[in-house]
């Protein structure tokens, strides 16, 4: 489980720094505040590892590093091509790879970073030209055998003196312009904890909401997840009131060779695609496919991890409610850690009422305000009992400073009115 971020230059955040982190996480604030920078960073720190040989090359002389480069997540996606997807960038600056010999040679574009140039070679499998053009960051690991030559080689990394390296942390190197602030060509970040496998790791938005799920993704869970459909059907039955006589189905598409889609089967009329439905449905759908399969894979020894923008798309407050409940079900028990980027006040008050009746635990919840000022991320947390006391009084804890919302809201006891 990650437990602390330490930032440096990853989009719109110059500086920052988020701890006490738990289980199930919930970050809010103002448009601009970072939220999605760092479900970002978190998804590709938790997707880059894939072993490689990181080598420098200085005057005859060479260094190799051991390091981790990004991998398909859950969903089949490449992390990087999907952060590439959501941001229309076309990939890697042109110039900052070449690809030569099954080796990735890699320039970066920034003065501050002393080590400018390296090479990068797969450990198991050669790369291909394709795969090179969608690699951006690496992943470097702590080992105790090597810390001192490691902190040197971080030093020249980060541009800065690194006085030792903490304890159960990674640094996370990227050299894609786009993604660093204000385009300086570089970025780097810590975590400490434990990361899942990449393809333990969903990051759920917009784009997975309009794509279908791959059929090797689908045959493969079919096959692992006992009683995955029925278990699909009935959760989905409970968020939109729906009889219990009716059944989930995958079929191929038509346009797509490699894509499957959900198609709901009523015992009484005939079955529909899951896309005919509207957006709530299909987004909920979508979500709940693959996550039940995750809850199914994750052990102690292997998390996993949820990545969820904005639960609120397309929901009713009433489903939404709902959805968010069947979704800590899902998790509860599970060593599954969940990030969730949110803006809406109903997220916050459900949360609030299910950490009142026990649907999650008080002590591995928290919630976070984020906001951004020059650069600097700021943070303040929210246990339940911050959370329920700022409810109470019609205070609104996404926001930072002085606020009067159009509609008052105010949590009492069970009942949000």
């Amino acid at each position: 489980m990650i437990e602390q971020l330490e930032i440096h230059n990853f989009r719109g955040i110059g500086t920052g720094k988020l701890d006490r982190l738990r289980q199930f996480n919930l970050l809010v604030g103002p448009n601009n505040a970072g939220k999605t920078a760092v479900l970002e960073l978190i998804y590709l720190a938790s997707t880059a590892n894939r072993s490689a040989s990181l080598i420098v090359s200085d005057q005859g002389r060479s260094e190799s590093y051991t390091v981790g480069l990004p991998a398909r997540d859950m969903l089949n996606q490449h992390p990087t091509n999907h952060l590439s997807k959501r941001h229309k960038h076309s990939g890697v600056t042109n110039g900052s790879n070449r690809f030569s010999q099954d080796i990735l040679q890699v320039t970066v574009d920034d003065e501050r970073v002393p080590i400018n140039t390296f090479d990068l070679a797969v450990d198991n499998a050669p790369l291909t030209e394709r795969e090179s053009l969608q690699i951006y960051l690496f992943r470097l690991q702590p080992n105790p055998d090597e810390i001192v030559r490691l902190m040197e080689f971080a030093t020249q990394l980060m541009g800065h003196p690194l006085e030792d390296w903490p304890d159960d942390q990674k640094l996370v190197f990227c050299w894609q312009r786009e993604l660093t602030h204000f385009y300086k060509g570089s970025a780097n970040w810590w975590v400490k904890g434990n990361l899942p496998p990449a393809n333990h790791v969903l990051y759920y938005d917009m784009l997975n909401v309009q794509e279908h799920l791959p059929a090797n993704f689908y045959e493969e869970m079919l096959a692992t997840v006992p009683g995955w459909t029925q278990k699909i059907a009935q959760r989905f039955a409970r968020i939109f009131d729906l009889p219990d006589s009716f059944t989930v189905q995958f079929l191929p598409t038509k346009n797509e060779p490699h894509a499957i889609q959900g198609w709901i089967a009523p015992e009484e009329s005939t079955a529909v695609p899951i896309d005919a439905w509207g957006d709530g449905a299909r987004s909920a759908f979508k979500l709940l496919t693959p996550l039940i399969a995750l809850a199914h894979l994750a052990t102690p020894a292997m998390p996993a991890m949820l990545l969820w923008e904005e639960p609120e798309m397309f929901q009713n407050p009433q489903t939404l409610g709902k959805l968010l409940r069947e979704v800590a079900d899902i998790v509860r028990g599970k060593p599954i850690q969940v990030f969730m980027v949110s803006h809406s006040l109903e997220v916050v008050a459900h949360l609030t009422q299910m950490l009142q009746e026990g649907a999650l635990s008080p002590d591995d919840t928290r919630a976070f305000l984020l906001n951004l000022q020059q650069g600097h991320l700021k943070s303040t947390w929210f246990d339940a009992d911050n959370l329920l006391t700022w409810l109470e009084t019609g205070l609104d804890p996404r926001v930072w400073g002085d606020f009067l919302p159009p509609v008052q809201f105010r949590l009492a006891g069970e009942v949000v009115e």
